[in-house]
């Protein structure tokens, strides 16, 4: 899944050409198939000495048949149908790419291996790697140690066994480097499909360091009021909207 960096319109005009181009050549060998074919029935009629009439006509569309069909089904059917089917993927793969690049979580696809087959432009806002430089960045540099040794365990036993450690695990939260070398924390979330006889795997990642330096200032905010309470020589208690006793320090107790 390469990314393409000509604009969406010329690449699907350059799509759009490439398929009128084989539709035109798919005929034109089907028209020189069926004119072949009835020359060399003819030729095979005359040479049979059949008189003209009926007989000599239907004679001449059954061998023209005879000789054109098969023919007809390797040079045209054939291709035509390759043709749809690469169109299709195609439009597949390019309503994808689409809806991936426009997203705003790190969407990644790797094999069992761990070559990286596709990355999204967030995947390279939030690693902090140039466009398209995923396709040079092994996934092992963008691991810390523990969760590379984690990775390392659930893919030994997928191998072994089967199991979809990762998938089974839902989403579940790793640590990441950029490219710079500082640490994150993100949410992954991995879901395995075929691809022919090819597993792959996407990995959905969410960078949530806000959240986390969130929740540590609360935290912290939290921790230096309750020792604030503790130590205050006043009384404080808290009541709530039913003047029940939420909380208290030591100095009203």
């Amino acid at each position: 899944m390469a990314q393409d960096n000509r604009p969406l319109g010329v690449a699907q005009a350059g799509a759009q050409l490439a398929v009128v181009r084989s539709t035109l050549g798919i005929v034109a060998r089907a028209l020189l198939v069926v004119l072949m074919a009835g020359t060399l029935g003819n030729v095979a009629l005359a040479k049979s000495g059949l008189p003209q009439g009926t007989l000599h006509e239907v004679a001449e569309v059954i061998l023209t048949a005879l000789i054109s069909l098969p023919v007809l089904y390797a040079s045209t059917l054939r291709p035509l149908t390759e043709l749809a089917a690469k169109h299709a993927a195609a439009s597949a793969e390019a309503r994808f790419e689409a809806i991936a690049q426009a997203a705003g979580d790190a969407i990644v696809i790797l094999d069992v291996d761990w070559k990286i087959h596709f990355a999204n432009r967030a995947t390279e806002k939030m690693l902090g790697i140039p466009a398209g430089g995923w396709e040079k960045t092994p996934l092992e540099t963008v691991l810390p140690e523990d969760t590379k040794q984690f990775l390392q365990a659930a893919r030994t036993r997928y191998r072994e066994t089967g199991e979809r450690v990762l998938n089974n695990m839902g989403t579940i939260e790793l640590g990441l480097l950029r490219s710079d070398g500082s640490r994150f924390p993100a949410e992954v979330r991995v879901s395995e499909f075929r691809d022919g006889q090819q597993t792959l795997f996407v990995a959905m990642l969410r960078d949530i360091s806000a959240r986390k330096d969130a929740e540590h200032e609360i935290q912290e905010r939290t921790t230096r009021l309750n020792a604030l309470l503790a130590n205050s020589p006043l009384a404080i208690v808290v009541l709530d909207k039913n003047q029940r006793v939420q909380m208290c320090n030591p100095a009203f107790e």
